[in-house]
């Protein structure tokens, strides 16, 4: 004696087959994924698993951005389409029309703010900030060690700039 009537038994095969037919999907669609391109390169100085700060609050968001500058980065120059903006929210949009990979740090009394950091050839990536009045410089900090072991240093080569915040 069957303790499951016929309709209850009928929807839970009609249930087990939805589930067998969207599992199929979701693995079909998980194995179509591209692998990563030779860009894609673990950094072997980053943390498997990184600890947690308990104290660490979540960095705000600016909000709107009062000021727009955009910065070309390339050998071996800093430049922005202004010298200086209010002070507010900026938003720095770095366009990296050089031939090695740069970034731009936003440094103020000799410590980094902010950056965008690994700007490759002809790409461009966004930041935005809130910024004091006050004298900052925008630089590029990338040191990459040559195949001949010497070592070539954005900044030292003249990848900075001085930027003012009234």
């Amino acid at each position: 004696m069957s303790f499951y009537s016929h309709s209850f038994l009928h929807g839970l095969r009609l249930g087990a087959l939805g589930v067998a037919v969207l599992g199929g999907a979701v693995l079909v669609a998980c194995g179509d994924r591209e692998e990563p391109g030779p860009e894609a390169v673990a950094d072997p100085e980053a943390e498997a698993h990184p600890t947690v700060d308990p104290n660490a609050t979540p960095t705000p968001d600016p909000g709107p951005a009062t000021s727009t500058v955009k910065v070309d980065l390339t050998e071996w120059s800093v430049t922005p389409n202004k010298d200086s903006v209010p002070a507010g929210v900026v938003q720095f949009i770095a366009d990296n029309t050089g031939g090695d990979t740069h970034e731009l740090v936003i440094v103020k009394d000799g410590q980094e703010l902010a950056e965008i950091e690994g700007v490759s050839s002809g790409h461009v990536q966004a930041l935005r900030i809130r910024l004091d009045p006050g004298e900052y410089e925008l630089a590029c900090l990338i040191v990459e060690t040559q195949p001949d072991g010497t070592k070539e240093d954005h900044y030292k080569l003249g990848m900075w700039t001085k930027f003012d915040v009234r």
